[in-house]
C-alpha cells in the first residue's frame, strides 16, 4: 500500500503507529514527505536523526507514553501491588522502548518489575498465563502485538484476579482496567497541522517533531466489577466526560 501510494504521486503520506511509518519512509525514499502520527521512539525506530532536527523528509508528532502518570496508577487502584509484570514484542521497537523506560520508573518508585517477551501474538496465552501466575498487576505498553492480543492477555489475567492496566484508551476498551494516555485525537490534530504546514512548503528535515501533552483516563467499569476493584470517583467522571468509560 506504501509503494501504490509513492506510485500514485501523492504528496504526502501519514503513517500511525510506527510499522506503518516505516513502510511509508521506505517507499518514500527520503523524497516524498511523510508525516508521523503517535510514533514511540522516532529517533530509535531511525525515522528521525533527533526530534529537534528530523533530517530528511520525516516530521510529525511523538508518541510517547506518560510514565511517570501511568505508574502512579497502580498506587491508586492496586495499592498492594508490589510486583509488577510488564509484556513486549521482541521485534517491536516502540514496544520494547516503552517497557524499558517504564521499568525504569516503575523502580524507582519502589516496585519490583519482572519482563516478559513475547515473539508473536501466537506466544501471548502461554506468556500471559505464566506471568499471571508470578506477579500483582500486569503493565501493557504501547506495542502492536500486545494490543492486537489484548483480550487474551486480559483473559488470562483476569482468571488469576491480576489487573492489566495498559498504555492507551483502545486496549482499555479491549479489557484492562484504566490508563492515562496522551489524547489520540490531539495526536492526530497536531499531525494535522503539521501536515498542512508541510504541504505549504515548510521543510521536514528542519520541522522538530512535536509532543502532545494532553491526556486522559480511560476506565473500564466491566473489568473493575470482576476483578473486584473501586476506581476513584473523580478518574471514573473525568473518564465519563471524555467518552472514555467502558
Amino acid at each position: 500500500m506504501a509503494q501504490d501510494f509513492e506510485n500514485k504521486g501523492t504528496d504526502l503520506t501519514v503513517g500511525i503507529a510506527t510499522p506503518a511509518a516505516l513502510s511509508l519512509a521506505q517507499a518514500a525514499n527520503k523524497k516524498t514527505p511523510v508525516i508521523l502520527a503517535g510514533i514511540t521512539n522516532p529517533v530509535g525506530a531511525k525515522l528521525a536523526d533527533s526530534v529537534e532536527k528530523p533530517g530528511h523528509n520525516i516530521t510529525g508528532v511523538n508518541g510517547d507514553s506518560p510514565y511517570d502518570k501511568q505508574a502512579d496508577l497502580f498506587k491508586e487502584v492496586t495499592p498492594n501491588a508490589k510486583k509488577i509484570g510488564i509484556i513486549s514484542t521482541t521485534s517491536d521497537s516502540g514496544g520494547t522502548y516503552n517497557a524499558k523506560m517504564m521499568t525504569k520508573t516503575l523502580q524507582k518508585k519502589g516496585y519490583q518489575v519482572k519482563n516478559y517477551t513475547i515473539s508473536s501474538t501466537n506466544d501471548m496465552l502461554q506468556v500471559a498465563n505464566t506471568m499471571a501466575g508470578e506477579v500483582d498487576a500486569v503493565y501493557a505498553p504501547q506495542d502492536n502485538s500486545v494490543a492486537t492480543a489484548m483480550k487474551t492477555l486480559v483473559g488470562a489475567c483476569r482468571a488469576n484476579k491480576v489487573p492489566v492496566i495498559p498504555s492507551n484508551d483502545t486496549m482499555v476498551k479491549d479489557g484492562g482496567l484504566v490508563s492515562y494516555s496522551q489524547s489520540q485525537y490531539e495526536i492526530g490534530y497536531q499531525a494535522g497541522l503539521m501536515a498542512a504546514q508541510v504541504l505549504k512548503g515548510k521543510k521536514p528535515a528542519t520541522f522538530p517533531i512535536r509532543s502532545v501533552e494532553k491526556g486522559t483516563y480511560a476506565v473500564n467499569l466491566q473489568t473493575a466489577d470482576a476483578l473486584g476493584i473501586s476506581l476513584p470517583d473523580q478518574m471514573v467522571q473525568e473518564a465519563k466526560a471524555q467518552k472514555e468509560a467502558f
